[in-house]
């Protein structure tokens, strides 16, 4: 409940127009680790506060919505004798943070064994009024104890708050501690990655964030056991940094973005080849994500990595063991025939969505050659029931299917291949005639908003979702008014020097 009401405040005081007060930068109580850092103003003020009003009004239905969210907050907490406008409104400062703690290394204290452990961050104008507000919301279940001198109100170790410096941290056990020692210490506010952060994506916005793309990496494949050390080196190719910045317009919400470093994975989102595959999808695709140039991306993701090796398995191994199993060269039977793809979804109605992934080839012989071999070679490991599979536009096929997950479908058709979850997927994906996507007047119109210079390599058609979803979609009229509010989200990316640049652009109303 101390966790919710602090998050939901957050959200309920974005929508209101008065400048905030308050000293507590929730930066400096943030680990100068934390791989994840996302701030967000809560009371903004001037155009970006009118923007937001606006278009947080039209997804709610209402011309008063931070009223509306506060009504919320009250009749939630109101059994439990908490009033948002009463008990939190009054001391809520001007920012408000969420930072993911790096367990990797033990830097968070009684976190363990890669747990995810994070920490809510909320500036304070009134440290005696917030702690007292803390513990009226935590309740009489709740034990405190003292950690470097401050009191924390904890509930086991699964979530705990604070009150420190102007600032009230709402967490884990261990997200709150490793906050108090920030405070006391070393903090993110302090580093440099911090201000490279801020200057890359200066300007207006009500919300800013950092992530460390290659500690994420390293963390998600910790959970590997015996692979961690094969996969570890892998980072080496991902950005060093992620800028993010969120901002309103009239019309939208937009989240500007600066990947430093890691062109070997960052240019396959932003080279041109990522928007002409999205373009070249079916018309009626609601989900597109281009990659441009997917053999050459491979192929600097080995070079990047080859010189430290995969887990004491140079590259050169890892070539040698691919051609023993397949009798193929890697590098010039498999990357050398990979163009630009892109992940897609279609249908609706009764039949639901399904997609896949698409490639374009740059030398069909030698993509059917390998589709071809991939089905004696699944067969022998096997785990699954791999059958052919023909039909028209393919020129060689399997249908790879493993218990009661639903099957794969793989096919190599012309300048194509192909990996689909159903045959009306498929088809899609192979088909070379037929209305393109990048002839769609919605996905035209969408395309020309993004501005930069930027062309759409993501498309996601949010309106024809909601349609095909008709009664799926929850009971509550309160989420299909919601929904349907939302108009589509388009996403696009360019080279800035050894940096990646992106923006995405989510249409309301």
């Amino acid at each position: 409940m101390l966790a919710a009401l602090a998050a939901v405040a957050g959200g309920a005081s974005a929508c209101g127009s008065s400048p905030g007060g308050g000293p507590g930068d929730p930066a400096g109580a943030a680990p100068a680790s934390a791989p994840v850092y996302l701030e967000v103003t809560l009371r903004p003020d001037g155009r970006q506060a009118a923007d937001l009003r606006r278009l947080a009004g039209t997804v709610l239905g209402t011309g008063d919505p931070a009223a509306q969210v506060v009504a919320w907050l009250d009749e939630a907490g109101r059994p439990e004798g908490v009033s948002f406008s009463r008990d939190v409104e009054p001391w809520l400062g001007a920012k408000g943070a969420i930072a993911l703690l790096d367990t990797s290394r033990g830097g968070a204290r009684g976190g363990g064994g890669g747990d995810t452990q994070a920490v809510a961050i909320l500036a304070s104008t009134d440290d005696a009024e917030a702690a007292a507000a803390l513990r009226k919301i935590a309740g009489a279940g709740a034990r405190e104890v003292e950690y470097r001198g401050v009191p924390v109100r904890q509930r086991g170790d699964d979530v705990a708050a604070a009150v420190h410096d102007g600032r009230v941290l709402v967490g884990s056990g261990a997200g709150v501690r490793a906050s108090i020692d920030a405070l006391e210490g070393d903090s993110l506010a302090d580093t440099d990655r911090l201000r490279q952060g801020r200057d890359a994506v200066a300007g207006e916005g009500i919300g800013f964030g950092l992530v460390d793309p290659r500690a994420l990496f390293r963390r998600a494949t910790a959970a590997g056991g015996g692979a961690t050390p094969l996969l570890a080196p892998l980072a080496e190719a991902l950005p060093e940094l992620v800028a993010l910045r969120l901002s309103t317009e009239r019309d939208a919400l937009a989240l500007d973005a600066v990947a430093v470093g890691g062109r070997a994975t960052a240019g396959a989102l932003s080279g041109a080849g990522a928007a002409d595959a999205v373009a070249a999808l079916p018309g009626d695709a609601w989900l597109g994500l281009g990659v441009a140039d997917l053999g050459g991306t491979f192929g600097a993701v080995l070079e990047t990595v080859g010189g430290k090796g995969l887990g004491g398995l140079g590259v050169a191994q890892l070539e040698a063991a691919v051609r023993q199993a397949t009798g193929l060269s890697l590098r010039e039977d498999v990357l050398a025939w990979m163009g630009d793809g892109a992940l897609y979804g279609v249908g609706d109605g009764d039949r639901g969505p399904s997609g896949g992934l698409v490639v374009q080839s740059k030398d069909a012989e030698q993509s059917a050659r390998v589709v071809r071999l991939l089905g004696p070679l699944l067969r022998s490991f096997g785990q699954a029931d791999v059958t052919e599979l023909d039909g028209p536009g393919i020129d060689a096929g399997w249908r790879v299917a493993r218990g009661d997950a639903p099957p794969l479908l793989l096919a190599a058709g012309g300048d194509r291949v192909v990996v689909a979850t159903s045959r009306d997927a498929l088809r899609a994906g192979l088909s070379t005639g037929g209305a393109r996507l990048g002839d769609d007047d919605a996905f035209r119109g969408a395309a020309a908003q993004l501005g930069g210079g930027l062309r759409p390599s993501l498309w996601l058609d949010i309106p024809a979702m909601v349609r095909g979803a008709g009664d799926r979609i929850p009971g509550d009229p309160r989420v299909r008014r919601a929904l349907e509010a939302l108009g589509p989200l388009v996403g696009g990316a360019k080279p800035d020097g050894d940096d990646t640049r992106a923006r995405m652009r989510l249409a309301i109303g």
